[in-house]
């Protein structure tokens, strides 16, 4: 199992890679949830940006990332529900 970075599917050579040589799931938060779990984390240069300029590279790579692979909204789901459905992708549930 690997996590990638936020970026990482945006380059069109890695694209390839998730759709077509791997199983890909893509837990997709909200902003606002994103924002809760990131926000304090000064390893992360493009938090320095301001609210709206993220927000807009939220918005654009979200279209990106729906067409990898497997997607799983997160909102509102506990952690056991998360990993019960990706469990259930993986055919193990």
């Amino acid at each position: 199992m690997v996590a990638t970075g936020g970026g990482t599917p945006i380059r069109k050579e890695n694209r390839t890679f998730f759709q077509k040589e791997s199983f890909t799931v893509y837990l997709e938060v909200s902003f606002e949830e994103f924002l809760k779990r990131t926000g304090e984390d000064d390893a992360r240069p493009l938090l320095k940006l301001p609210r709206k300029e993220l927000e807009a590279i939220y918005e654009n790579r979200l279209p990106v990332y729906r067409t990898l692979g497997r997607l799983i909204k997160t909102c509102g789901k506990s952690q056991e529900n998360i990993t019960e459905e990706i469990m259930s992708l993986l055919g193990t549930g």
